[in-house]
């Protein structure tokens, strides 16, 4: 029972934490995001959004940290299917 118990507890304490770290994520990004899942490299994405390439590469490792990737194609595909981007 105990055992049980536990993995439920795990279990519900992973969705809340996906939760939040899909709701902790910013609308720049999102909007980086789904630029870059356009196929569009950080410098025109910089050029576009008129931010700076290391705004725009800050914005990518955040947005991979927040949603536990290893990478932008990780978080592409996680943000796609979470229904972010």
């Amino acid at each position: 029972m105990s055992r049980m118990l536990t993995a439920v507890c795990v279990t519900l304490g992973d969705r809340a934490s996906t939760a939040r770290s899909t709701a902790e994520l910013t609308i720049s990004e999102q909007a980086v995001l789904r630029m870059l899942a356009d196929g569009m490299l950080p410098k025109e994405i910089a050029d576009q959004t008129t931010r700076s390439v290391n705004t725009v590469r800050v914005h990518i490792a955040n947005a991979i940290g927040k949603l536990n990737c290893r990478g932008r194609a990780q978080a592409i595909e996680v943000a796609r299917r979470r229904g972010i981007i």
